[in-house]
């Protein structure tokens, strides 16, 4: 027998499709269709990590709603932030606006609702009314405050809220729920007191006696939404030195920032989308504390510009709203804001970089808040360019609280210990062709789909299986995804590391690409990545990235990652040698053939980045043999993120080829130094991009994978198997070598372990190694792989080389 509103699967999967709404939200509307059917007045939860896009769960239930048939359809919003920013949501050509729904609705405010051409459409059964509302306008008025909504309105013909009372089909859409939780009672009184068929609560941080009572029919956490790509990885940076002040926290914070802007700038002129500026976001305790912050950022050497800063309180203007509304925009000059409490839930820009928290965050709840406003990813996909992808948190102690509590992120709503699951009845109804995560948002770690968690409301969950099980089936062919549950755990692909795969270099027919030049490099963006090295830091700045992915379960995994340090050092080189070293870099990164006019662009990069940077080469300047090279990866990342951009819409004759992971995944292994079996799968190794290897002789190949692992200059390994896509052509056909290796010079080396005898007297190695030589001059000549080199090694090369630089020398 049906309810109230009787779910429709077909409708979800529609409104998913034309919305584009991102798979959490599709899984998350699906779930929450279900758990409103009754219409009995239940209250629930979809618990979405911040970033991942609430806002387009709320608008495609609305829309889910009025093709149902309903027509009275409340959002209640904590403040004023997220009422101006819901506003603008439902605004038809305002940019915020959510586009693709069916049903466009009238929206009814504090400040239309009186007025008579509103008063008519209110009771016109037709016409889908959508009431955006802060929780404090309906709360029950006092002897000290009165409340428009409680007062009789002529043109309503009784007070708004008894008018909402009384609607038969009033659904209530609570945003930001954890702000009416139950110990708020005015707040929870306010909306539970209307009697509406069903309670929508939307928020990131659920009320633990909310989970408890199992209000929660979906469930998203940030770790899940960090594995599945979708919103920006926190880096808990923290000085070596302990230096905790105010004025060494802004002027880090800065450091960092300004090191990201060119990149953002490089990328998007390289992909022609229109570019936005990465911001600082610092939230203090108090208005005078927000005051000191913002005296202290404007000084000369930080952010003295007219506008860079900006101050929203409680006493801001409507100009610095106004501002704040453009901060996304590309002219506006805001590079940091300063906040207290205003921004720290319902603020969804993109373009926070770097976080600051100079007041004491007291809970968990607050904590995430506030972290969640750098989440969102500036140019709406990963890039794969650490400056942008990352999101820097200068350190607190209430930061690295929650980073430390991995259990916080990896809340769960399934008792069955974290897996995603949902019932067999909900797999058969949504449409996963639909669900499909484009390429470029796949995961190095093998996954290239999301998995969101879907619960079935107030019933227990079923042993079913899992939606990461069956969306990676999907990828592997329309006949796997007809197999059984026993037949899609074997059919996992390899463990792997958080470690990028070697890319194999392999030679296709297709069309001459558009040639990248250096002439699409911006000059001023390489004076601005210059100006963030004019001070040679003396302290060291450590990173802590907090990473996730999925492991071949599907089960979310976060992994504290340490990232490159900023480090002083007291060795210094002059002026002339970091300009020449800059050009050297530039001319021999692989990215453009080093011609007259190449070279000429060249010198006027360098010469603008080091303009930037304050020094010529008759200063007499000295930099830190450190703060120099970093300087020159700044230089080369902004060319890389131009080339990177480009890449988008170029074709090439070389294309890379990802090295496949063998699959069934072992389920049994052997240890590194456990008694060779030829064939056996071994591990687990660190260094190599797959956790497990297999190999062909013990004294060659084994032997050169132990001590790939343990020597200092060898950054990862991956071992090439046959049959794949990583071969060189030679007279016998398709040769498949043992092993590639990145090492710390950024060289590729491809290796062949073989036995002594062998590597002498067959002529099949021989010719194997001319072919190979002969690939690896044309590879080095496509300016498109970096510099790859090519060994053969024999047993007695590796048993006697005590390093990495005595085995390839």
């Amino acid at each position: 027998m049906s309810g109230w509103l009787p779910y429709e699967g077909d409708l979800v999967a529609s409104i998913g499709s034309t919305m584009d709404l991102r798979l959490p939200n599709r899984a998350a509307l699906d779930a929450v269709a279900r758990a409103i059917e009754p219409g009995d007045g239940r209250e629930v939860i979809a618990d979405l990590a911040t970033g991942v896009g609430k806002t387009y769960l709320a608008a495609g239930l609305i829309d889910y709603l009025a093709r149902q048939g309903v027509r009275n359809v409340l959002i209640v919003v904590p403040g004023t932030t997220i009422l101006s920013k819901t506003l603008r949501n439902f605004t038809p050509g305002d940019k915020k606006f959510v586009a693709g729904a069916e049903v466009q609705p009238l929206v009814v405010t504090s400040e239309n609702f009186a007025r008579g051409e509103v008063g008519d459409a209110l009771h016109d059964t037709r016409q889908l009314k959508l009431f955006v509302f802060t929780v404090q306008t309906l709360i029950s008025p006092t002897i000290k405050a009165s409340r428009k909504a409680h007062e009789e309105n002529e043109a309503i013909g009784d007070a708004l809220y008894a008018h909402l009372q009384a609607a038969d089909d009033l659904v209530v859409i609570v945003d930001e729920h954890h702000v009416i939780r139950e110990k708020a009672k005015r707040f929870n009184a306010a909306v539970h007191d209307l009697d509406a068929r069903a309670v929508v609560g939307l928020t990131a941080t659920p009320d633990a006696a909310d989970v408890k009572a199992g209000k929660v029919v979906y469930q998203y956490p940030l770790a899940h939404a960090i594995a599945d790509r979708l919103v920006k990885i926190p880096v808990i940076v923290y000085r070596q030195d302990g230096r905790k002040d105010l004025s060494t926290q802004l002027a880090d914070a800065c450091l960092l920032r300004a090191k990201k802007e060119p990149t953002w700038a490089a990328f998007a002129e390289g992909a022609g989308v229109p570019p936005v500026h990465p911001v600082i976001f610092i939230v203090c305790q108090t208005i005078q504390d927000a005051n000191e912050t913002a005296a202290e950022l404007r000084r000369d050497d930080l952010l003295p510009g007219e506008g860079e800063v900006l101050v929203i309180t409680g006493e801001s203007s409507d100009a610095d709203l106004a501002a704040l509304a453009r901060v996304e925009e590309s002219n506006s000059p805001v590079r940091a804001i300063v906040s207290v409490d205003k921004l720290k839930e319902g603020w969804d820009v993109a373009n926070i970089g770097v976080i600051v928290a100079r007041r004491s965050l007291a809970s968990e709840t607050l904590t995430e808040q506030i972290l969640g406003r750098g989440l969102r990813l500036p140019f709406g996909r990963r890039t794969d360019l650490e400056a942008i992808d990352q999101v820097d948190i200068v350190a607190h102690e209430s930061y690295a609280a929650l980073l430390r509590d991995k259990d916080a992120l990896l809340q769960d709503l399934m008792k069955s210990g974290g897996r995603d699951r949902a019932t067999q009845e909900q797999i058969d109804q949504l449409d996963f062709a639909e669900f499909a995560t484009p390429e470029d948002n796949s995961e190095a770690v093998g996954f290239t789909v999301t998995a969101p968690a879907v619960a079935t409301g107030d019933d227990e969950p079923l042993d079913g299986i899992g939606l990461a099980e069956i969306l990676r089936a999907q990828e592997m062919g329309a006949q796997e995804r007809q197999l059984d549950r026993n037949a899609q755990h074997s059919a996992q692909s390899m463990p792997v590391n958080p470690l990028q795969p070697i890319e194999f270099p392999t030679q296709t027919p297709i069309a001459e690409p558009v040639r990248f030049t250096l002439a699409d490099v911006s000059l001023v963006a390489a004076e601005q990545q210059g100006s963030a090295y004019k001070h040679d830091p003396k302290a060291k700045l450590v990173r802590q990235a907090l990473d996730a992915h999925r492991d071949i379960h599907g089960e979310v995994r976060v992994l504290n990652r340490m990232l490159t340090s900023e480090e002083a050092t007291r060795i210094t080189v002059s002026a002339g040698a970091i300009r020449r070293s800059l050009l050297g870099r530039v001319l021999n990164a692989g990215l453009v053939e080093p011609d007259l006019a190449e070279q000429l662009r060249a010198v006027e990069i360098v010469d603008a980045f080091l303009e930037g940077a304050g020094i010529d080469n008759e200063s007499g300047w000295e930099w830190s043999v450190d703060h120099a090279e970093r300087a020159e990866t700044a230089l080369l990342g902004i060319i890389r993120a131009a080339h990177k951009g480009r890449q988008t819409t170029s074709s090439w004759r070389w294309t890379p080829a990802t090295i496949p992971l063998p699959r069934p995944a072992p389920t049994i292994t052997r240890g590194t130094y456990d008694t060779f079996v030829r064939g056996a799968w071994v591990g687990e190794w660190v260094k190599s991009v797959d956790r497990f290897a297999s190999f062909d002789s013990a004294s060659a190949e084994l032997l050169l994978a132990r001590k790939l692992e343990t020597w200092e200059h060898v950054d990862r390994w991956q071992r090439i198997y046959q049959p794949g896509p990583a071969w060189i052509m030679w007279p016998g056909g398709r040769y498949y070598p043992d092993f590639v290796a990145a090492d710390s010079d950024g060289v590729y080396w491809v290796l062949e372990a073989k036995a002594d005898k062998s590597a002498v007297d067959s002529i099949e190695v021989q010719q194997k190694a001319a072919a190979a030589g002969e690939w690896i001059e044309r590879v080095n000549a496509s300016k498109s792989f970096g510099t790859w080199r090519y060994r053969v090694v024999t047993e007695a090369q590796i048993a006697a080389a005590v390093d990495w630089k005595q085995l390839v020398r």
